[in-house]
């Protein structure tokens, strides 16, 4: 299962959503894009990821057993390179 993740700058969670949400292309000419996309965003000192974890989170119905497992499987992946 593939989550985007935000983290702060020590390594905690501020938020998480099921799917890669890519922001949009902003840019002018040709490669603009009209597409209205929704997700989340990384504020000044935090830091977005994008992730594989087990299809085991999409089953977790609690918010805060979600966000204590997912920042036990990222810390013990080393995936957010805070122990």
């Amino acid at each position: 299962m593939k989550l985007t993740v935000i983290t702060d700058d020590r390594g905690e969670l501020v938020g998480a959503m099921q799917g890669l949400a890519r922001p949009p292309e902003a840019t002018r000419g040709p490669q603009k894009t009209e597409d209205f996309r929704a997700g989340l965003m990384a504020g000044p000192g935090q830091t977005m990821h994008e992730l594989e974890v087990p299809d085991e989170f999409g089953k977790i119905a609690d918010p805060d057993q979600f966000g204590e497992r997912l920042i036990r499987h990222v810390r013990k992946e080393g995936l957010l390179g805070v122990k």
